[in-house]
C-alpha cells in the first residue's frame, strides 16, 4: 500500500519518500458565503487538473493486462472500466464508412483475393495447427490492405510522403486506475500511421453521478485475469522510436487479428483496448501527465477480425485523469460483427470449413466496402 505524503518528500533521503511524490488534493470545504456555486464547481474542476506525479522505478510489480483474453467472462464491460471508457454502438456520421462505393474492379480483385486464401491453403486433415493460421491470415490482411491503398492512392493522407505502414510494431503504455497500477506492452498486426491527425468525434463532457452509477464497475484484478508481473521500469511505447521526431506519429488505423476469438465481446474487447494502448502511450509521449485531461482528444480506428468475421471500432482519448469514475470518460464506438464468407462452423480452422466451389459462397461486399473506407478516412 502506498504511503501518501506532500510534495517535500522529494528532498527526504527516506525509503519512504520515494513511495509516492504528489497526490492531487480536492478541497471545497472553504467555501465562503461571497463565493457562487458555479466558481466552487470551476475551482473543484480545475483542481482535477493537478498531475499525478510518481517515480516510474517505484513501481516494482504492476498488474499486467493482455489485449485479449478468451477464458474472462464479460470481458468488454470490464476492461471498459479498466480503461475508463464509454461505448456506443454504430459510427458516428463523421465516420460513416459506406459513403464512398469501391469501383467493381475493386470488389472483384477483394473477392478473388479472399476466395484464393480460401480455396488453396487447406492443409491435410492431420496438420491442422492452429499455431499456423495466424500466418495464412496475416497473408490475407496484408492483401487488404495492398487493394485498399490501391484503391485509396489519389487520397493525401496515403501519399508515401504523408504515411506509413508498420507491422508489429511495440506498444507500451502504464496507467493507474483505482489505486493501482496497470502496465501492458505488445505488439499489434499491422498500424497505419499517417502525417496528420483525426478530428475530434465528439466534445468531451464530465458524467453526471446517475450516468457513472449505471456504467459497470468496479472489478478487482483477479475477475480482469491480471496479475502482478515484476518490471524494472515503467516506460511507454507508441509504436515508434523517438516519437516527437517521427514525419507520420499519428495512428491512423490498425489491423488486428486473432483466430481464437469466438464471441462478439472478445473481438471489442481486442481492438478497444488496442486503441487505448496506442493512443495512452502517443499521450504520454507528447508529455500528457496522467491526472489530466487532454487538451485535444486523440482519435484512432481500428479493425478487429479472427479469420471469417470482423468488425469496425473507433476511439476517443478524452483524459489521463483515470484514479476514479468522476470527470470526462474515454469513447468508443463500433460496428457490429459480420461474416466475410459462409462458413459451415462459427469459429472456422481458416479456412477449411468454408464452402467452397466456382465463387466464394456468401461474400460480403459491405465489408469490402468499409474495410477500404476505413483506410481511406481522410485526416485534417
Amino acid at each position: 500500500m502506498w504511503k501518501l505524503k506532500s510534495p517535500i518528500c522529494n528532498f527526504l533521503r527516506s525509503n519512504e519518500s520515494s513511495r509516492l511524490i504528489h497526490l492531487r488534493k480536492v478541497n471545497i470545504t472553504s467555501v465562503t458565503q461571497n463565493k457562487s456555486l458555479e466558481e466552487v464547481t470551476t475551482n473543484h474542476k480545475k483542481s482535477r487538473d493537478i498531475p499525478f506525479l510518481f517515480l516510474p522505478h517505484t513501481v516494482n510489480k504492476p498488474y499486467f493486462v493482455h489485449p485479449s483474453s478468451t477464458s474472462v467472462p464479460k470481458i468488454f464491460d470490464k476492461y471498459k472500466w479498466l480503461t475508463k471508457t464509454v461505448s456506443s454502438i454504430g459510427l458516428p456520421e463523421t465516420h460513416s464508412l459506406t459513403e464512398e462505393d469501391p469501383s467493381s474492379i475493386f470488389v472483384r480483385e477483394f473477392e478473388r483475393s479472399l476466395f484464393q486464401t480460401v480455396a488453396y491453403q487447406k492443409s491435410y486433415a492431420n496438420k491442422n495447427l492452429r499455431r499456423l493460421i495466424p500466418e495464412r491470415i496475416d497473408g490475407l490482411v496484408f492483401n487488404f490492405i495492398r487493394l485498399s491503398l490501391l484503391e485509396g492512392s489519389l487520397k493525401s493522407h496515403l501519399k508515401p510522403e504523408n504515411s506509413y505502414l508498420y507491422h508489429n510494431p511495440v506498444v507500451e503504455t502504464h496507467w493507474p486506475r483505482n489505486y493501482k497500477f496497470y502496465y501492458s506492452k505488445f505488439q499489434p498486426n499491422c498500424v497505419l500511421r499517417t502525417k496528420n491527425n483525426f478530428s475530434i468525434v465528439e466534445a468531451p463532457k464530465e458524467l453526471s453521478i446517475s450516468e457513472v452509477d449505471s456504467l459497470p464497475g468496479p472489478y478487482d484484478t483477479y475477475s480482469m485475469n491480471v496479475y502482478p508481473r515484476p518490471v524494472v521500469h515503467l516506460n511507454y511505447r507508441p509504436g515508434t522510436d523517438l516519437h516527437k521526431y517521427n514525419y507520420n506519429r499519428h495512428c491512423h488505423t490498425s489491423i488486428v487479428f486473432n483466430n481464437r476469438l469466438k464471441f462478439d465481446d472478445q473481438m471489442y474487447t481486442f481492438g478497444m483496448f488496442t486503441m487505448f494502448a496506442q493512443l495512452s502511450a502517443q499521450a504520454l509521449a507528447e508529455g500528457v501527465l496522467h491526472g489530466t485531461d487532454l487538451v485535444k482528444p486523440l482519435v484512432t480506428q481500428c479493425v478487429v477480425t479472427n479469420g471469417h468475421r470482423v468488425t469496425f471500432m473507433l476511439y476517443q482519448l478524452n483524459t489521463m485523469n483515470m484514479m476514479d469514475d468522476k470527470g470526462c470518460w474515454n469513447r468508443t464506438w463500433y460496428t457490429p460483427v459480420e461474416n466475410m464468407y459462409d462458413s459451415s462452423d462459427s469459429l472456422p480452422l481458416v479456412f477449411e470449413t468454408a464452402d467452397r466451389g466456382e465463387v466464394l459462397k456468401g461474400f460480403n461486399k459491405n465489408f469490402c466496402k468499409m474495410f477500404t473506407n476505413i483506410i481511406r478516412k481522410e485526416t485534417l
